[in-house]
């Protein structure tokens, strides 16, 4: 299924200037941008306090944890090659190295800043979902990640940034609420 999906999304590669300056963007730049986008959005809202800064530094070590801990942790057990390694077929738009793959450090390190932001705010949390899952979608178009390990990536985050928040972050939304 991983080869399938990664076919057919990679197809799109080369064909266009424009839609590869768009999937390379969407794919590399898009999850910096909208991240700081969003949480400055969350920050302009009437309830910004010091909590606003709590929250976006606990999104920000469930990022760093599930990046940098549990997806190192997965890589030194598995060793998972690139689509583009292993098909010469699929084009690597990003030129990336042939590190492991899976799972996708970008998706560990992204799901949570929306998982989080949507706790505290579910309007801007679902939006900055939908960016971040068109940058797990884009990382499979450029050819440098299989759909699973997106899938993977974005379960790891998700599970850290509900860990911290259970674990850290309850009395603060009750902050949010009662203003």
């Amino acid at each position: 299924m991983d080869k399938l999906i990664s076919y057919q999304l990679n197809q799109f590669v080369g064909k266009s200037q424009f839609l590869d300056f768009i999937f390379f963007i969407t794919a590399d730049w898009l999850p910096y941008i909208a991240v700081i986008l969003f949480y400055w959005l969350f920050s302009k809202k009437k309830y910004f306090n010091k909590n606003i800064i709590i929250i976006t530094v606990f999104a920000l070590i469930a990022g760093l944890i599930s990046r940098f801990v549990f997806a190192e942790i997965i890589y030194y057990f598995l060793d998972r090659p690139r689509p583009f390694v292993v098909d010469q077929n699929i084009v690597n738009l990003l030129a990336h190295n042939s590190s492991d793959s899976f799972p996708s450090g970008h998706a560990s390190f992204f799901f949570p800043f929306p998982m989080i932001l949507y706790l505290f705010d579910k309007k801007l949390g679902v939006k900055l979902m939908i960016l971040i899952i068109l940058m797990g979608i884009a990382r499979i178009i450029v050819g440098v990640h299989w759909a699973s390990d997106i899938l993977a990536g974005a379960i790891i985050g998700i599970i850290t940034s509900l860990s911290i928040y259970r674990l850290f972050l309850t009395k603060y939304r009750t902050k949010f609420i009662h203003k």
